[in-house]
């Protein structure tokens, strides 16, 4: 997988990482996007999946999604595999990455469409 090369989020100290480019644990960590804005129709959904990187000082990002849960910030919408999934909701929320080495984090803002009639119409 190809990760972007500016992380706009990042989270933890930075550390070296080990000489051979493995981890050492201490890396800091990026939550991508780093600020998603997405739109969603009332009677619809809409998903946006995340990744998460160690990043290594002089060395290519390293994926490490699989070794973190999400989590979102208030009842804005669901995570399953990565993915966060909005249905008829909108506002505004944090996406947490928890891995074993730290914590990263995102922004979300979903905005809402779609019309609402209430009442009958004569």
């Amino acid at each position: 997988m190809r990760l972007p090369g500016v992380f706009a989020v990042l989270t933890c100290v930075i550390a070296c990482g080990r000489a051979d480019g493995s981890l050492d644990g201490d890396e800091p960590l990026a939550l991508m996007p780093a600020d998603a804005r997405l739109t969603v129709d009332l009677a619809g959904s809409v998903t946006q999946a995340y990744t998460v990187a160690a990043l290594v000082e002089g060395g290519a990002p390293v994926d490490v999604t699989d070794q973190c849960t999400l989590s979102l910030d208030g009842a804005l919408g669901v995570v399953s595999d990565h993915v966060v999934t909005v249905t008829g909701r909108g506002g505004e929320t944090t996406v947490r990455a928890t891995c074993a080495t730290g914590v990263a984090t995102a922004h979300l803002v979903v905005d809402l469409t779609g019309r609402l009639v209430i009442g009958a119409t004569t």
